[in-house]
C-alpha cells in the first residue's frame, strides 16, 4: 500500500467541537478526569495503534479522544452505526465500524475489509488508531479475551508497506469510580508502545506466533495498569469490599481513598491479596465472601450505605444543615431551570435499555448533542424577549452549567442528610445490633488476612 498524504492536524471544526464535548465530559459530567503515562503517548505523526480495555461503552474512546490533541480515529462496534444519521456523525468525528462474529454473524466480517482499508492507510500516513480488543464491554473490573483483530491490522498494513513502516501498539486502559452516575471519578492510563518492528522478522515465517506474542505483551501492560478482578464467581463480594473496606485500607497504606488515582493502586494490591488468600484459605473466604454479601443486602434493604456506620451524629450540626437547606432552597429551584429537563430527558431511552452499560453514554451524548443546545438556545431567547438585554441572556446561558451542578450538588447533600436521618431511626430497631457486629466482625477478619 503506498503512503497516502493525510492532514494530521484536526480542522478548526473539529477542535471547537471538541472543546466542546470535553468541556461538558470532563468538567460537568464527570466529577474529575485523570490522564496518567501521557509522556508516553508516541508524538504525533506515528502509526500508532492504541489498545485499551473496554469498560463504558463510548465513554472509553472519549476519555482517549479527551486525553489527545491529535485526531484519531475508533473502530468501535459496527451496530452502533445501523441509523443514516448516527451512521454520517460517527463516522464525521473518526469513528469506524468493526463487524464481530460473535455479536454481527460471520457473513458480516466481509464488511470489515473497506474499514481495514480505510484504517491501513490512516496508520500508513501517521494518524493514531484506538481499538478495543475485548471487541465487548462490561460493568465489572476485569479483563476480557482479546480478538487478534488488531493486530491482523497492524501487520497486514506494515506488509502492504514492504516492513518499511514502524507500527506502534500503545497500551491503555480506562478505569471509572461508577458506571452509571455523573460527578464521578474516571482515570486514563497509558502504557510503554511496542514497536512491531521488533516481531516483523518472526511474522514473516509465523504470522500467527508473532500476534500471540504482542498480544501477551499488550495484554499483560494493561492487565498490570487497570483493576483486574480475576475472581468472577465472587467479584460482586469483592467489589463490596474494595468500595467500602477499601477505603480503611488505603488509609492504611499512605494513600488518599479521595483521589481515584490513588485509590485505584491499593484497589489493586487489596484485589490481589483477596485473590490470594481465595487460594490459600479458600473455605474461610467462602464465608466470609457470605458474610459481605448479607451485609450488602441488609445495608441496602434499609437504605443506608456503609459510610453511615462510620459518621457520627450531631443533632446540633443537622440542624443547622436543615437551616442551610432552607436559605439555598431558592438558588437550587434556580439551576433547576432548565438543568432538570435537560438530566431527565435521557432517561426516556436509559430505561428501555437492554444494555444498562449504555446509560452513562446516552445520558452524556443525549445531553450535549440535543437537550443542552436545544434548552440553551431556548432560554437565550426566552431572556433576551423578557429581559431585552442580549448581555443578561448570555450571561444567564453561560451560567447555566455552574447552576446546574449547584443543584445537583444541593441534591446529592439532601440525599445523604435523609440517609443519616435514616440511620439514626435504624438504631432504634432490633436487628440494628446485628448488622454492627456483622460489619465489625468482617472488618475484623479483613484486618487479619490482610
Amino acid at each position: 500500500m503506498e503512503k497516502k498524504k493525510i492532514n494530521l492536524r484536526p480542522s478548526l471544526l473539529f477542535r471547537a467541537f471538541r472543546a466542546y464535548l470535553r468541556f461538558f465530559h470532563n468538567k460537568i459530567y464527570f466529577k474529575r478526569v485523570v490522564h496518567i503515562g501521557l509522556p508516553e503517548v508516541p508524538p504525533d505523526g506515528t502509526p500508532l495503534i492504541i489498545a485499551c480495555n473496554h469498560q463504558n461503552c463510548m465513554n472509553d474512546p472519549l476519555h482517549i479522544l479527551f486525553s489527545l490533541k491529535r485526531k484519531a480515529s475508533f473502530l468501535t462496534r459496527a451496530d452502533v452505526f445501523a441509523k443514516p444519521l448516527i451512521n454520517k456523525f460517527l463516522r464525521s468525528i473518526g469513528l469506524l465500524p468493526a463487524y464481530r462474529m460473535d455479536f454481527d454473524g460471520e457473513a458480516s466480517l466481509s464488511k470489515n475489509a473497506s474499514t481495514w482499508d480505510v484504517t491501513g492507510e490512516q496508520l500508513l500516513g501517521g494518524r493514531t488508531v484506538v481499538i478495543f480488543p475485548e471487541a465487548g464491554h462490561q460493568d465489572k473490573h476485569w479483563l476480557g479475551e482479546f480478538s487478534l483483530g488488531y493486530l491482523r491490522l497492524a501487520f497486514d498494513t506494515a506488509a502492504k508497506s514492504n516492513f518499511e513502516t514502524d507500527i506502534q501498539i500503545l497500551p491503555a486502559c480506562n478505569h471509572y469510580e461508577d458506571y452509571f452516575h455523573m460527578r464521578k471519578d474516571a482515570v486514563v492510563k497509558y502504557g510503554k508502545a511496542i514497536s512491531l518492528k521488533d516481531y516483523y522478522e518472526l511474522y514473516r515465517t509465523k504470522p500467527r506466533t508473532a500476534q500471540r506474542n504482542v498480544n501477551k505483551a499488550v495484554r499483560e501492560q494493561i492487565e498490570h495498569l487497570m483493576l483486574d478482578v480475576r475472581d468472577e464467581e465472587n467479584y460482586e463480594a469483592i467489589d463490596y469490599i474494595r468500595n467500602t473496606y477499601g477505603k480503611k485500607y488505603a488509609a492504611a497504606k499512605g494513600a488518599d481513598a479521595a483521589r481515584i488515582e490513588e485509590k485505584l493502586l491499593t484497589d489493586k494490591d487489596l484485589v490481589e491479596e483477596l485473590q490470594k488468600a481465595g487460594e490459600t484459605r479458600k473455605d474461610e473466604m467462602t464465608q466470609l465472601y457470605a458474610d459481605v454479601m448479607r451485609l450488602k443486602e441488609q445495608t441496602q434493604a434499609n437504605n443506608v450505605r456503609d459510610w453511615n456506620f462510620d459518621k457520627t451524629f450531631s443533632a446540633a450540626k443537622m440542624f443547622w444543615r436543615m437551616c442551610g437547606f432552607a436559605v439555598l432552597f431558592p438558588i437550587f429551584v434556580i439551576g433547576l431551570i432548565p438543568n432538570i429537563f435537560i438530566y431527565h430527558l435521557p432517561k426516556l431511552i436509559t430505561r428501555k435499555l437492554k444494555d444498562k452499560l449504555f446509560t452513562s453514554s446516552i445520558n452524556f451524548g443525549f445531553s450535549v448533542l440535543i437537550s443542552i443546545p436545544i434548552f440553551y438556545v431556548l432560554t437565550f431567547i426566552l431572556d433576551w424577549y423578557f429581559t431585552k438585554s442580549v448581555l443578561l441572556a448570555a450571561i444567564h446561558v453561560i451560567s447555566l452549567p455552574g447552576l446546574g451542578l449547584m443543584a445537583y450538588r444541593y441534591y446529592v447533600n439532601f440525599i445523604k442528610f435523609m440517609s443519616e436521618f435514616r440511620f439514626e431511626k435504624l438504631k432504634k430497631t432490633a436487628n440494628f445490633g446485628e448488622i454492627v457486629l456483622l460489619r465489625r466482625d468482617i472488618y475484623r477478619r479483613l484486618d487479619n488476612i490482610l
